[in-house]
C-alpha cells in the first residue's frame, strides 16, 4: 500500500455536508487521538479513492441505450488494480472511466457485480496506467474487519458527493447492526439488502458518495457506502467490509455470486414466542411461502416456526437476526436436499426440501437489433408467476420495428423460433442467429401470452 509522506501531498479536503473542512497535518505532535486517527485514515485510504463514471447499458423501449452521465465513488482495494463500488453505480455497465487522486483518467472494465449486496468490481487498465507512469505501482487500501466496529467509534466517509471532487466527512458509527427493509429494490429494479445488516453513520452521505469507503481511525476500510436517506440528516448506511470480502472473492473467482434459495419469507417472533409455544431465541416464523417454490414443495406452510435448517438451529427474535438466516440458506449447496425441522401447533415435523438457485425477478436484457426488441432469461420467479416452464421473456419492443409489426408485445414469452425450441437464452440466441444467417425473409415465432399460445410471423427483409 502506498502512503503519502508529507502533509503537502494531501490537499485540504472539504467535508461536503459536514459544515467543516478536514486539514491533515501529518506528524503534528499536538494532534489529539481522533485527529491523529483522521490523519492515519487519510494517509492509508484517501490516495486509493476514485471517482467512477460508468458507461451504462440501459434497456428502454426495446433497445439498448448507452449513457455515461451518472457518477459515483469507489476505491482501489488490491495492488493489481481492482476497484470496489456499488452495483447501483456500475452494475449495468461494461466499462467505466476512473478518475484517480492524481486527477488522471484511466479506463476500467466491470468484472462482475451482485445486486443482492449492491456491490460491483471494476478492473483498472494497468497497461494504460503504466504507459503514463512507467510503473504499475498504485495506491490501494485493503478491506478491514468490520466485526471490530463499535458504536460511537469515529469513522470517515470518502467519495464524490453531488459530483464534487474528492471529499471526506467525519462522524461516528451510530449503529453497527442496523436492520433495513429486506424487500428493498435498487433504482434499476433489482432486489437488494436481504443478506446483511448495515453500518449506520452520521458522517454525511450524499448522492455521489455511493461506492466510496467507510474508514476507521486505524486507516482500515470497514464498509462500502451505499445508502443515504432523502430529507433526513445524519443517516447514512454502509455495507460491512466482511460481507464485501465474501462477495468480492466470489466475483473474482466466478464473475458472479451463486446462492441457494428455499422460497420462504421470514419474520421475527418477538412477542409471539408464547403464542407459538417456543422459548426465547428459538425459531423463526414463516411469514409466507413462495408458490411452487422449494419450501412449498417440501410442505412448509405460512405460520410454521422453523427450528433447524440442515441441522443448524434457527433463532430470529428480532428483525436484525433474519439476514444471517437468509445468508445461511444462501450458503447451502444448490440443487441438493436439505432437512428442515419446523414446529406446527404442538408438533415438531421434519421436512425434506431441495434448494434451487436464487435469481433476481428479472434476468439481464439482450438487444435484438434486427427485430427491434429486447429479451431476457425467464427466471424461476417469472416462470411461477407467468405459469410457463421455459422460454425467453420479451422485456421491450421498439415502436415501428419488425417485432411490433408481428404483434410481439412486452411480457410475452417466446418458446420457439422457426420451429426450434428456445427453452433458455442460449438456445434462443442460437435460433435467432441461425435465422439471420439464413437470409430468410420471415420466420414463425411461437409465444405464450396470458397462458395462451400464439404463432406470429416476424418479417425482417431478407430473401
Amino acid at each position: 500500500m502506498l502512503k503519502l509522506g508529507t502533509a503537502a501531498a494531501i490537499a485540504t479536503v472539504l467535508a461536503a455536508g459536514c459544515g467543516r473542512a478536514i486539514e491533515p497535518k501529518l506528524g503534528a505532535a499536538s494532534a489529539s487521538g481522533v485527529e491523529r486517527g483522521v490523519e492515519i485514515a487519510m494517509e492509508k485510504v484517501y490516495p486509493a479513492l476514485v471517482n467512477v463514471r460508468p458507461i451504462l447499458e440501459l434497456y428502454k423501449g426495446g433497445e439498448k441505450v448507452i449513457s455515461g452521465s451518472s457518477t459515483g465513488s469507489g476505491f482501489i482495494f488490491r495492488e493489481d488494480g481492482y476497484v470496489l463500488t456499488n452495483f447501483h453505480v456500475a452494475g449495468h455497465a461494461a466499462k467505466a472511466i476512473l478518475t484517480l487522486g492524481s486527477k488522471e483518467r484511466v479506463s476500467g472494465t466491470v468484472v462482475g457485480s451482485d445486486a443482492w449486496t449492491d456491490l460491483a468490481v471494476i478492473k483498472m487498465d494497468l497497461d494504460e496506467y503504466e504507459k503514463r507512469h512507467g510503473s504499475r505501482k498504485i495506491p490501494w487500501a485493503p478491506l478491514g474487519d468490520s466485526d471490530r466496529l463499535r458504536i460511537g467509534e469515529t469513522v470517515l466517509t470518502m467519495g464524490s458527493p453531488l459530483s464534487l471532487a474528492r471529499s471526506v466527512c467525519r462522524g461516528i458509527v451510530s449503529n453497527n447492526d442496523r436492520a433495513l427493509p429486506l424487500d428493498a429494490t435498487l433504482p434499476t429494479g433489482e432486489a437488494t439488502g436481504r443478506f446483511n445488516t448495515w453500518i449506520q453513520t452520521d458522517a454525511a452521505v450524499n448522492p455521489g458518495n455511493s461506492g466510496g469507503p467507510l474508514v476507521n481511525t486505524r486507516g482500515e476500510v470497514v464498509g462500502v457506502v451505499s445508502r443515504g436517506v432523502v430529507q433526513a440528516d445524519n443517516l447514512g448506511f454502509a455495507i460491512p467490509s466482511n460481507i464485501a470480502k465474501r462477495v468480492v472473492n466470489e466475483i473474482l473467482a466466478h464473475k458472479r455470486v451463486r446462492r441457494a434459495n428455499l422460497g420462504i419469507k421470514l419474520q421475527p417472533l418477538q412477542e409471539l414466542e408464547e403464542f407459538f409455544g417456543v422459548g426465547t431465541q428459538r425459531g423463526a416464523l414463516v411469514a409466507s411461502v413462495e408458490p411452487d417454490g422449494p419450501a412449498e414443495a417440501a410442505g412448509v406452510r405460512n405460520g410454521d416456526v422453523i427450528l433447524k435448517i440442515a441441522g443448524r438451529e434457527v433463532n430470529a427474535r428480532f428483525v436484525e437476526d433474519i439476514p444471517a438466516i437468509y445468508a445461511a440458506i444462501a450458503d447451502l449447496p444448490i440443487g441438493q436436499p436439505v432437512e428442515l425441522i419446523v414446529k406446527r401447533g404442538d408438533r415438531e415435523i421434519t421436512l425434506a426440501a431441495r434448494t434451487e438457485e436464487l435469481t433476481q425477478v428479472r434476468g439481464r436484457d439482450v438487444e435484438l437489433k434486427e427485430w427491434a426488441m429486447t429479451v431476457a432469461e425467464v427466471t424461476p420467479a417469472q416462470k411461477r408467476k407467468l405459469d410457463v416452464q421455459e422460454g425467453v421473456f420479451v422485456s421491450g419492443v421498439k415502436p415501428g420495428g419488425p417485432a411490433e409489426k408481428a404483434k410481439i408485445a412486452a411480457g410475452d414469452v417466446i418458446v420457439s423460433i422457426g420451429g426450434k425450441r428456445t427453452p433458455a437464452i442460449g438456445s434462443f440466441m442460437d435460433a435467432y442467429r441461425a435465422h439471420l444467417a439464413s437470409g430468410a425473409k420471415s420466420v414463425l415465432v411461437e409465444t405464450i401470452r396470458n397462458r395462451g399460445t400464439y404463432t406470429l410471423v416476424v418479417e425482417t427483409g431478407g430473401k
